[in-house]
């Protein structure tokens, strides 16, 4: 059976980690371009990779909060298209995964 207080804690911690990735990502983001034309080239190529390091932050945000709900609903392993049990392995995998293998396919 699955220990959803240390899964709940797990994610709660991941969620703290990747708000805090997010918010230095924005803070980076938003400084300034160097004058300088050369730099600042360089600087727009790092923004992009910023900016797709927050998306993906911001993405496995909305998955760790869905996932909580879901804890605090009773619904938590429970696959969201079929409604069979998602495997504990895949979860211990993929904590807040809401497919079970066969739908995840």
């Amino acid at each position: 059976m699955m220990d959803l207080d240390a899964i709940r804690k797990t994610l709660e911690s991941r969620l703290a980690e990747l708000m805090s990735e997010a918010k230095e990502i924005d803070t980076e983001l938003r400084e300034r371009l160097d004058p300088d034309v050369e730099e600042r080239a360089i600087e727009l190529e790092d923004d992009e990779v910023l900016e797709g390091l927050g998306n993906a932050a911001v993405a496995e945000i909305g998955h760790i909060r869905l996932a909580l709900r879901r804890i605090e609903d009773g619904a938590y392993g429970d696959c969201t298209n079929c409604g069979d049990k998602i495997n504990e392995a895949r979860l211990e995998a993929l904590p807040h995964a809401t497919l079970c293998m066969k739908c995840a396919q």
